[in-house]
C-alpha cells in the first residue's frame, strides 16, 4: 500500500511537473521570439563597434608588452624562492629522519617489552596445557604402562639368576643373582611409585566429578551442568586412555602369539585385537589432542622466545646507534635554520618582483579597459560572427521551444493517465495490507502456540535431565555388578582349569593302552567327521551359547554336575575293549587336518584364551546331541560314561566361558 500510495504522489508530482513543463515551454516559445529579435538589432551593433575597437588595440597591445617583461621578472624571483624552499624541505626532511632514528631508538625497548610479555603469556599458555589433568594423567599411565612391563621383565630376569645360580652355585652365579634381584626391587619400586602417581591423579579427578556432581543435585543450573559434563569428561577420557592402553597390550600379545604359533585361530585372535585397539584408539583421541595442545603451545613458546632475543638485540644496537641519532638531529636542526634564512631572503626578493610586477598589470589593465570600451578588433569582429551566430541560434531556439511545447502537452496527458493508474494501485493495495493484517493475526496465533510448546519442550528437557541422573546411578551400580561378576568368573574359571587338567591327566594315562590303540583308530576317524559336522553346525552350537549365557545359574549348576561326575569317574577302567581309547587322536589331526575332541576340550589356563578353547568342546556337544537321543551323550570313539562327563565339562566349558564374555560385551 506504501509502495501504491508513493506510485500515486509520483503521479500525481509527474502530472504538476508536465503541467509546470507545459507553462516553461510558452515562455520558452515567448522568450525564444524575444531573443531572435534581439539577435538581429545584435548583428548591426557589433558591426558599429568594429571600428571603434581597431584604435583601442593598439595603446594595448604596448601596455601587454611591459607586462609580460615584469612577470618574468616576478618568475625568476619565484623560482629563487622556491630552489630556497626545496633547502628548507631538505633540511626539515632530514631532521623528521634524524628524529625518527632517535624514536627508533627510544622505541626498541617498547618492542622489547612487548615481546618480553608475549613470551610470558606462551609459557603461561604452556603451562595451563601441561597441568591439563588428561595430559598429566597421560604421561602418569604412559610411565606406569612401561615402569610395570619394566619390573615384570626385571623378575623374568631375576628368576632366570636365580634358577641358573641353583642349577650353578657360583660365586659369579650369586653376584648374577644379587645384581637381578636389585635391579627387580628398583624396577618394582618405579613401578609401585608410577601406579601410585597415576592412581593419584585419577582420584583427584574422580573426586572433581564427585564434587561437580553432588553441587548439580543440590543446584541443577545449566552452570552446575556444564561443570558435571567437564568433570565427567575428564574422568571418561581418562578410562578410555586407560582400555587404550589395554587394548595395545593385547595386540601386541595377540600379534606376538600369531608370529610364535602362526595359524588361523591366532590370526583371528590378532585382527580382533586389531580392532579392539582401533576402537580404543578413537575413544582416546581427547588424550591425544591434549598432546597436540602442549606441542603448539610449545611451539608458540618457542617462537616468543625467538622474538624476544631478536627484539634484545635490536634494542643493543638502538642503543648504540642512539648518539649518533642525536648528534643527526643536531645537524638537521642548524640546516633547517639556515635553510629557513634563505627562504626568508628568497621571498624578500619575491615581494619587490611582485611589487614591480603588479604595476605593470595595472597598466596593462588601464590600457585592456580603454581597448575595453572602444572594444578590441579581434572582439568587434567576434562580436559580429557572435550576433549572426545568435540570430541564427534564436531561431533554432525558438522551433526547439515550439517542439518542447508540443512534448510538454502530451507529457501532460501521460502524467494525467499515470495519476488515474497510480489510484487504482492504491487502492488494491489497501486491499492487500487489510489481507496482510488478518495474516499477521494468524502468524501471530501460530508464534504463541509454538512459545507454549517451546515450554513443555523446556519441561520435557528437565524430565529427561532426571532420567539422566537415574541412569547415572544405574551405570554406577552396573560397574559394581560387573566388577563382582569378573570376580566369580574368575574363580569360576579357576576350578573349570583345574577340572581340565584332570581331565588332561587322565587322558595321558589312558594313552598307555598300545593295544586298543589300533582298535579304536578308526573310532577316531569317526569322532573326527562327526567334529566337522559339529563344525557345519555353528549356528545350532551359537544359540546353545547364547542360551548358557542368558542363564549363568543353569551353567554353575552343570558345572557342578560335571565335577560330581569327574569325582565319580574310575580312570583306570576301560568300558569298552574294542574301542579302547582315543590316545592316537587326541593330539593328532585326521588327513584333513580336523582338530579332534581331545585336543578342542583343552583350556588354556589364561582366562583371555578360556572362550576360544571351550567353543571347539562346545560344539562337539552340540553335535553328539544331534546323534543321540539319550540324555548322556557318548563319545563315538569310547561310547563310556567317562566320556559323557568330559563333554558335559566341555560344554560348561564353552558356555561358562562364552557367556561371561557375551555379558561383558552387552554391558
Amino acid at each position: 500500500m506504501n509502495d501504491a500510495h508513493e506510485a500515486n504522489v509520483a503521479a500525481i508530482k509527474s502530472y504538476n511537473d508536465a503541467k509546470s513543463a507545459l507553462e516553461k515551454a510558452e515562455q520558452l516559445v515567448k522568450g525564444a521570439q524575444d531573443a531572435a529579435d534581439q539577435a538581429k538589432n545584435n548583428v548591426t551593433a557589433a558591426q558599429n563597434g568594429l571600428e571603434n575597437a581597431k584604435s583601442a588595440a593598439s595603446a594595448y597591445t604596448e601596455a601587454q608588452n611591459n607586462a609580460n617583461n615584469a612577470g618574468a621578472k616576478l618568475e625568476d624571483a619565484n623560482s629563487a624562492l622556491a630552489s630556497a624552499n626545496t633547502a628548507l624541505d631538505a633540511a626539515h626532511e632530514a631532521n623528521v629522519n634524524a628524529i625518527n632514528n632517535y624514536n627508533a631508538a627510544s622505541n626498541a625497548q617498547t618492542a622489547f617489552d612487548d615481546a618480553s610479555k608475549e613470551e610470558s603469556d606462551a609459557k603461561n599458555s604452556l603451562t595451563s596445557a601441561q597441568n591439563d589433568p588428561l595430559y598429566q594423567y597421560k604421561n602418569a599411565a604412559d610411565s606406569a604402562n612401561t615402569d610395570s612391563a619394566s619390573a615384570a621383565k626385571a623378575f623374568n630376569a631375576y628368576m632366570d639368576a636365580k634358577q641358573e645360580n641353583i642349577n650353578n652355585p657360583s660365586e659369579w652365579n650369586d653376584e648374577a643373582e644379587q645384581t637381578a634381584s636389585e635391579a627387580y626391587d628398583k624396577a618394582s619400586k618405579n613401578a609401585a611409585d608410577s601406579k601410585q602417581a597415576r592412581e593419584e591423579i585419577f582420584n583427584n579427578a574422580n573426586h572433581e566429578l564427585q564434587k561437580a556432581m553432588s553441587a548439580w543435585r543440590h543446584d541443577p543450573s545449566h552452570e552446575n551442568a556444564v561443570a558435571l559434563n567437564k568433570a565427567k569428561s575428564v574422568v571418561d577420557n581418562m578410562k578410555n586412555y586407560d582400555t587404550y592402553l589395554e587394548k595395545f597390550n593385547a595386540y601386541m600379545d595377540a600379534k606376538q602369539e600369531n608370529i610364535n604359533t602362526p595359524n588361523e585361530w591366532n590370526d583371528e585372535a590378532e585382527q580382533a585385537a586389531s580392532d579392539a585397539f582401533d576402537t580404543a584408539s578413537q575413544k582416546a583421541q581427547a588424550t591425544f589432542d591434549t598432546v597436540k595442545a602442549v606441542e603448539n603451545a610449545q611451539t608458540a613458546y618457542n617462537k616468543a622466545q625467538e622474538a624476544v632475543k631478536k627484539a634484545n638485540n635490536d634494542l643493543e644496537a638502538a642503543q648504540q646507534n642512539l648518539k649518533a641519532a642525536q648528534h643527526q638531529v643536531i645537524v638537521a636542526r642548524n640546516n633547517s635554520k639556515k635553510a629557513a634564512n634563505d627562504v626568508k631572503v628568497a621571498k624578500a626578493n619575491v615581494a619587490a618582483a611582485q611589487t614591480a610586477f603588479d604595476e605593470a598589470r595595472n597598466t596593462e589593465t588601464n590600457a585592456a579597459e580603454a581597448a575595453a570600451k572602444a572594444g578590441t578588433v579581434d572582439e568587434w569582429q567576434q562580436n559580429v560572427e557572435s550576433s549572426e551566430k545568435a540570430a541564427e541560434k534564436a531561431e533554432t531556439t525558438l522551433h526547439n521551444a515550439q517542439n518542447a511545447l508540443t512534448e510538454a502537452q502530451q507529457n501532460l496527458k501521460a502524467a494525467q493517465h499515470q495519476v488515474i493508474v497510480a489510484r487504482d494501485n492504491y487502492k488494491k493495495a489497501a486491499n492487500d495490507v487489510k489481507t496482510a493484517k488478518a495474516n499477521v493475526a494468524a502468524a501471530q496465533t501460530a508464534f504463541d502456540e509454538a512459545r507454549n510448546a517451546e515450554t513443555k519442550a523446556d519441561e520435557a528437557q528437565a524430565a529427561a535431565q532426571e532420567a539422566f541422573n537415574k541412569a547415572q546411578t544405574a551405570f554406577d551400580e552396573a560397574r559394581n555388578a560387573e566388577t563382582k561378576a569378573d570376580e566369580a568368573a574368575k574363580a569360576a574359571n579357576d576350578k573349570l582349569a583345574t577340572a581340565t587338567k584332570a581331565y588332561d591327566d587322565a587322558e595321558n594315562a589312558l594313552t598307555k593302552a598300545d593295544e586298543a590303540v589300533k582298535t579304536a583308530h578308526q573310532d577316531v576317524l569317526n569322532a573326527n567327521q562327526n567334529l566337522k559336522d559339529a563344525q557345519a553346525n555353528v549356528e545350532a552350537a551359537q544359540k546353545v551359547v547364547n542360551e548358557a549365557a542368558a542363564n549363568a545359574a543353569k551353567a554353575s549348576q552343570l558345572l557342578e554336575q560335571a565335577n560330581n561326575l569327574l569325582k565319580n569317574i574310575d580312570w583306570n577302567q576301560n568300558a569298552n575293549n574294542d574301542s579302547d581309547n582315543n590316545n592316537s587322536g587326541s593330539n593328532s589331526t585326521n588327513d584333513d587336518n580336523i582338530i579332534t575332541n581331545n585336543n578342542g576340550s583343552n583350556v588354556n589356563n589364561s582366562s583371555s584364551h578360556a572362550v576360544n578353547n571351550g567353543l571347539v568342546s562346545e560344539k562337539v556337544a552340540v553335535k553328539s546331541n544331534n546323534n543321540n537321543d539319550t540324555k548322556a551323550a557318548t563319545l563315538p570313539q569310547t561310547g563310556n560314561e567317562n566320556a559323557s562327563a568330559i563333554v558335559a565339562l566341555g560344554a560348561v566349558s564353552a558356555m561358562f566361558g562364552l557367556g561371561l564374555a557375551a555379558k561383558k560385551r552387552e554391558f
